[in-house]
């Protein structure tokens, strides 16, 4: 069993210019109203936020993100992050040949082209044919080009997820002493404040930000795959045209002539074929069937984050 740490991809946004703003907007006891009002941070909206701790920044999060979210204009760093693991378990999948492989006419006794071909008649020559009676035949690739078949991971995904946008450190931020100018979250952002801790910081909540809550950055994954019940369908054959004769020189007599097909074509009481054209495989083999997982994956690289209030039900 292989032993992988994935790490979930940082949603980037950088701003190359910091606008300013102003807006009265205060939390609690920590802004007097002659002190509400701050300009100096990045967002669009601006409030007194009590101070973080040293070890915290200041962030914004969005509860639940889907993964092609990512952080407005203004914001430092983007971290996708979440609590508990979807498996979706393993899939089957095909390694396809390069295209351009021979195609053959397979010769099968009986009708419907069942089990495995008796004769493959490879292009130009007409050949006598390995079967007497009701036979069938169909354009396949010719021998020895199967796909080999495996299967993969899904890759797992948390259960509800969570995006973090980082906060430039504050500036002269025109509030009192206890707390500090940073971003307002708006839609769709969860409108509490909130500070995240920095990797390796004491993990502990200050009174202030006193709602604690523990969100995974990487999944440690130990599951492995099995593929035996996989199979792939064989690259397709292009129109070929296919003659099914009783003469020996596939001149004359012939029951099936010069006819266009790929799929599987009945025939009785026929000698010789010949495939006229010069078919090659096109497109890729296609996986069937349900690969099965064992194993288990787990979140790890938990961080801490603090906010003022309560974020939804279920984080």
């Amino acid at each position: 069993m292989t032993h992988r740490r994935l790490r979930v991809l940082l949603a980037l946004g950088v701003s190359s210019t910091l606008a300013a703003c102003t807006l009265v907007f205060s939390l609690d006891d920590y802004a007097a109203p002659t002190l509400a009002v701050c300009s100096s941070c990045a967002a669009n909206r601006c409030q007194c936020a009590p101070n973080a701790p040293t070890g915290f920044d200041y962030a914004r999060l969005r509860v639940p993100a889907k993964t092609e979210d990512v952080c407005p204009s203004g914001t430092v760093a983007g971290v996708a992050m979440g609590q508990g693991v979807e498996d979706d378990g393993c899939e089957c999948a095909c390694d396809s040949p390069a295209a351009g492989a021979a195609c053959s006419l397979a010769i099968f006794a009986g009708k419907g082209c069942k089990g495995s071909p008796v004769q493959s008649i490879a292009l130009g020559a007409c050949t006598a044919l390995g079967t007497s009676g009701d036979s069938s035949a169909a354009v396949l690739p010719a021998a020895g080009k199967a796909c080999p078949v495996h299967a993969t991971l899904r890759p797992p995904a948390f259960t509800v997820s969570v995006l973090v946008c980082l906060d430039p450190l504050p500036g002269d931020s025109g509030c009192d002493e206890r707390t500090t100018c940073t971003a307002a979250p708006g839609p769709p952002f969860e409108a509490t404040a909130c500070i995240i801790a920095k990797p390796g910081a004491a993990v502990s909540c200050p009174d202030s930000y006193s709602h604690k809550y523990l969100f995974a950055t990487e999944f440690d994954d130990q599951r492995s795959c099995d593929s035996s019940a996989c199979a792939c369908s064989p690259q397709e054959c292009p129109d070929t045209t296919v003659s099914l004769c009783q003469d020996p020189a596939c001149q004359a007599s012939c029951g099936v002539s010069g006819q266009n097909f790929l799929n599987c074509k009945d025939f009785a009481g026929l000698t010789h074929g010949q495939v006229v054209s010069d078919g090659k495989t096109v497109g890729k083999c296609e996986a069937s069937g349900e690969a099965t997982s064992s194993g288990s994956v787990a979140t790890s690289g938990l961080v801490t984050v603090c906010c003022r209030n309560a974020l939804p039900k279920g984080t």
